[in-house]
């Protein structure tokens, strides 16, 4: 009995230890931060990633330095994923500055999300893209990288029929501009 109570405790004591993993975003004193070929400071930057940038940490990939975190970019491409030390990122799922929101009633082209005072309201509209729009389209034509010269996603780059683009989101009653979307 003992034996498993000690094992118990040393797997919920490494549990805790382990560094965070999923969705996060880059914050840096500089205002960027490296994104390296390999979990070593001194390895290549492959790119400067802006403050902000959403990305996904994937744990598993870096189990041999716990001070790094393989990244893929939210807009991914061939080029972008790579390694990002962990003080460069900061986890909203782990941090306590951050508002969790709950769905509080939506429609198919209507969301709205509330917690903590704080209260979002998303709609959206169907648009039909045109196969002139996309660039960087594969040989066998069913994936492209890029939407009007901008990196897409959500559709594994697959050239969709129909999408929801953002046409207004409410911040506590308040417009957000389009500038900051």
């Amino acid at each position: 009995m003992r034996y498993l109570a000690a094992l118990l405790l040393l797997c919920s004591a490494l549990t805790h230890a382990a560094p965070p993993n999923g969705f996060a975003l880059v914050h840096d004193a500089d205002g960027h931060t490296n994104l390296r070929e390999s979990p070593d400071l001194n390895a290549k930057v492959l790119a400067k990633i802006p403050n902000g940038t959403p990305l996904e940490c994937v744990e598993e990939l870096s189990e041999n330095r716990p001070d790094f975190c393989f990244v893929q970019l939210q807009q991914a491409s061939a080029d972008d994923s790579g390694f990002i030390h962990y003080s460069r990122l900061i986890f909203p799922a782990a941090d306590k500055s951050f508002v969790r929101l709950r769905e509080q009633s939506g429609r198919d082209d209507t969301l709205t999300l509330s917690g903590s005072g704080q209260k979002v309201h998303i709609v959206a509209r169907r648009i039909h893209p045109k196969r002139s729009d996309f660039s960087g389209i594969s040989k066998d034509n069913f994936t492209a990288r890029l939407y009007q010269g901008k990196p897409f996603y959500g559709m594994d780059n697959t050239i969709p029929k129909s999408v929801f683009a953002l046409e207004r989101i409410m911040l506590n009653g308040q417009a957000v501009p389009a500038a900051e979307l």
